[in-house]
């Protein structure tokens, strides 16, 4: 199995981050989707890029 990593540019990178901050910390959106689930979803679709190249 071949590794792949998953570059994001400067400012997406720093937005990510952020995300997984949020989510850390506890905080929630009052509106759906939560910061939870966004992040959620993103790491969902990292993954499935990396299987894709693997």
């Amino acid at each position: 199995m071949k590794d792949v990593i998953v570059q994001f540019d400067e400012l997406a990178n720093e937005e990510y981050e952020e995300l997984q901050d949020f989510v850390e910390s506890g905080k929630k959106s009052k509106k759906k989707p939560t910061y939870e689930q966004l992040l959620s979803s993103i790491n969902i679709a990292l993954r499935n890029i990396k299987l894709g190249f693997a």
